[in-house]
């Protein structure tokens, strides 16, 4: 059995020998810097002044600082609450681990009575997802993750 720190060991290896292979190296990076916290090393994330399009890893080895630049996230924020995101997690959490699909839980009580959309003039998708807070000053785009259209606030 390796140690936790043969183990980042290895991953930081493996990021040297994928370089430029930016599909395996990036997963790499998160894996050696969740081992790098579990060793209590100095380490996070940060946003390089220079390049705030490149979020950076850093990682303080024994040896010295060692940093990546990493692609940001893509998606803007849908704009979901706290309620609507543990939702999220508990559905797909079942859907993983139960073979048939089961009927969903309910949803929370911000979103729970909502069938068509509070804005004005209203959104055309009927499925739609608001913080609570919206209700009182909703937006023209509130489609929700997930409607066929696309869009999202």
């Amino acid at each position: 059995m390796s140690t936790g720190a043969e183990r980042l060991a290895g991953v930081l290896q493996q990021i040297v020998e994928h370089d430029t292979d930016y599909d395996v190296r990036y997963p790499l990076v998160f894996e050696a810097l969740a081992l790098a916290l579990d060793l209590d090393m100095r380490a996070g994330i940060a946003i390089d002044p220079a390049e705030p399009d490149w979020p950076v890893v850093y990682i303080e080895l024994p040896t010295g600082q060692t940093s990546w630049h990493l692609p940001k996230h893509g998606r803007a924020w849908d704009q979901h609450s706290t309620d609507e995101k543990h939702y999220r997690i508990e559905q797909f959490v079942n859907q993983v681990h139960t073979e048939a699909p089961s009927a969903p839980a309910a949803r929370p009580a911000d979103v729970a009575g909502l069938t068509a959309c509070p804005n004005t003039p209203p959104c055309p998708h009927p499925k739609l997802v608001h913080d609570i807070d919206e209700l009182n000053a909703p937006r023209p785009t509130c489609c929700a993750v997930g409607c066929t259209c696309g869009r999202t606030a």
